[in-house]
């Protein structure tokens, strides 16, 4: 990974936005640009001079600042982590979910979206591969909440989306545990069955009564192809 700590520049201007000065291009992003610009056959696609930000569509503005929101957000995300690892060992032993566990948990997610989108989001970088399935359900729920609110979902929406993603792979631990833990190749028999783990999900909140339609539909598609 190489990070640039020069001033970013003016992409109006050319010159630097802090100093006013025209930012000085390396020898290798000058060859990369000049290559595309003179269309030689054989040049690399020619480089951008910044990056691709997306526009925030509503203008949403954070309510705090990251520093005053990512202490309270390290304490969701471990309550969360904790959440889900308690739901998921309940279906094991089949027991039904509780509403209050899987509401709570996803509500303080969003809340803490809205006050500071970079705070949670940044802490979904992290794993826990001693606790992969758990892990990987607070990280998938948070990131889905972040671009569902970047892409202006209502709050009652992205509660459901949340919902969805942090239970999509409920449906693993309807699997046979000697299956999951597998360490060898899967036969054929095996594969088919660990693919059905989305619409065993999707079935198993279905007969909750409160998790929502668009919450099911989260489970059961998340690997669904444009093809069906």
């Amino acid at each position: 990974v190489y990070i640039n700590v020069e001033p970013v520049k003016n992409p109006a201007s050319g010159a630097d936005a802090v100093t006013g000065r025209e930012a000085p291009q390396s020898a290798e992003l000058e060859k990369l640009l000049g290559q595309g610009q003179a269309g030689n056959a054989d040049a690399r696609p020619a480089v951008s001079a910044r990056p691709f930000i997306p526009e925030d569509p509503l203008n949403i503005k954070d309510e705090v600042e990251f520093k005053g929101e990512i202490k309270e957000a390290q304490g969701i995300r471990d309550e969360a982590e904790q959440t889900v690892t308690a739901i998921m060992h309940d279906v094991l032993m089949g027991k039904s979910l509780v509403k209050e566990q899987v509401e709570k948990t996803v509500d303080k997610i969003v809340k803490s979206i809205f006050r500071n989108r970079d705070a949670i989001t940044s802490l979904a970088r992290l794993k826990r591969y001693d606790a992969y399935t758990f892990t990987h359900c607070v990280n998938v729920s948070i990131l889905s909440i972040a671009l569902g609110r970047h892409l202006g979902l209502k709050r009652e929406d992205l509660f459901k989306l949340g919902v969805g993603a942090i239970l999509h792979d409920v449906g693993k631990m309807l699997i046979p545990e000697e299956l999951l833990n597998k360490t060898g190749a899967y036969t054929e028999a095996e594969l088919n069955l660990m693919k059905r783990h989305s619409l065993l999900g999707a079935d198993f909140l279905s007969a909750a009564n409160f998790i929502a339609l668009e919450s099911v539909h989260v489970t059961g598609q998340h690997h669904e192809r444009y093809d069906g």
